[in-house]
């Protein structure tokens, strides 16, 4: 099954394109920017529950209930995701520019370009430069939605309740039309 979907997928390319080449690539650079944010977002987590607890003095976190300090609260999740989420915004952008290296792919060795250009069906060449490109960046947006939840998630599950405050969300979305986050 997945090899039909590879062959559909390479029947929207260029034809000289190098097929293996370009999927590689783009699984390569979307996992890279996947991993980059799950580590950016769970380093800030950890780095904010840290500042929750009461260390000793040989510097070791405490991890029972009676040395977390109360009087502390969580920072907020806007905080805490700060700009995890860029890599994936980054990568529909990638997506995006790639359309620039397909449409280019048009000019090298046969001039190919010529006769896309002779076909009767005008928009064989638009449907080949810009289909892929856009079909990875609408993964790409879905990927950094999926990871906006699994973040949320993480937090609210990794923040002790004690220390957490109330609407984190509503918060998150009132300070990012605010434009104090991303701004």
């Amino acid at each position: 099954m997945l090899l039909k979907r590879c062959d559909k997928i390479q029947r929207l390319l260029p034809p000289n394109l190098h097929f293996e080449n370009f999927l590689s690539g783009m699984i390569a650079i979307s996992i890279l920017s996947a991993v980059i944010s799950i580590d950016l977002f769970f380093s800030s987590l950890q780095e904010k529950l840290n500042e929750l607890y009461i260390f000793s003095p040989n510097g070791v976190r405490h991890f029972s209930p009676e040395v977390l300090d109360h009087h502390r609260k969580m920072a907020p999740f806007g905080e805490v995701l700060g700009s995890s989420l860029v890599p994936t915004i980054v990568l529909a952008l990638i997506a995006l520019l790639s359309a620039i290296l397909l449409y280019a792919s048009f000019y090298q060795g046969s001039r190919s370009i010529y006769l896309m250009r002779r076909l009767s069906d005008k928009n064989e060449l638009r449907r080949r430069v810009w289909t892929v490109p856009l079909l990875w960046a609408g993964a790409a947006l879905l990927l950094t939605v999926a990871l906006f939840w699994i973040f949320y998630g993480s937090y609210m599950l990794k923040t002790p309740s004690e220390v957490l405050e109330n609407h984190q969300l509503l918060r998150f979305w009132q300070d990012l039309t605010a434009g104090k986050i991303g701004g």
